[in-house]
């Protein structure tokens, strides 16, 4: 998995665009998750194009991958060196009281480590905290997620403020606030 994962960003910072890896590979580089299911990549909205082109020839379908929870602006599935790669950009996420808009954008970047030789830009936990809250199958992440932000310190604050901001259900708003206290 690590060996598409290196192939699929080398390509996309040879584009000079702004992505980010979550989901596993990010619980993993934190060591909360001992196996990666499969690879989650953001990129900025204003990037589709780029991405459409780079993508041209490689194992991928774009398939809808709107449902009941996620609606995604742009979803990519690719099957490289027999991973999973999954490519989302403008994800939305439905819950029973609206819908929330996540922003990716340069500063949802917490930190990058290297992979085979090449720089691989994390997520911030604290963006995918929201996110995993949001899915109801994700009580698992959300607890190691919670339990690693509240012993090591939130390193970025900015960014559970501006899901504040967002479309939340009361209870997620009320749990983030407490945790910004």
């Amino acid at each position: 998995m690590l060996k598409a994962l290196s192939y699929i960003g080398n390509k996309l910072n040879n584009l000079n665009i702004v992505w980010g890896v979550g989901g596993s590979v990010l619980l993993s580089h934190f060591g909360l998750l001992d196996s990666l299911n499969d690879i989650y990549i953001f990129i900025d909205i204003n990037d589709i194009e780029k991405i459409d082109e780079m993508l041209k020839g490689i194992n991928n379908e774009k398939p809808n991958k709107e449902s009941k929870l996620y609606s995604p602006k742009y979803f990519y599935r690719s099957i490289i060196e027999d991973s999973e790669i999954n490519i989302i950009a403008g994800l939305k996420i439905n819950h029973r009281d609206g819908t929330f808009k996540y922003i990716f954008h340069s500063d949802s970047i917490s930190e990058s480590t290297k992979i085979n030789g090449i720089d691989i830009p994390l997520m911030s936990l604290e963006d995918w905290y929201v996110l995993y809250q949001l899915d109801p199958n994700r009580k698992k992440e959300v607890a190691l997620i919670e339990k690693f932000l509240l012993t090591n310190d939130i390193k970025n604050p900015n960014l559970l403020e501006r899901s504040l901001r967002g479309d939340l259900p009361m209870e997620l708003i009320n749990k983030i606030e407490r945790m910004l206290v």
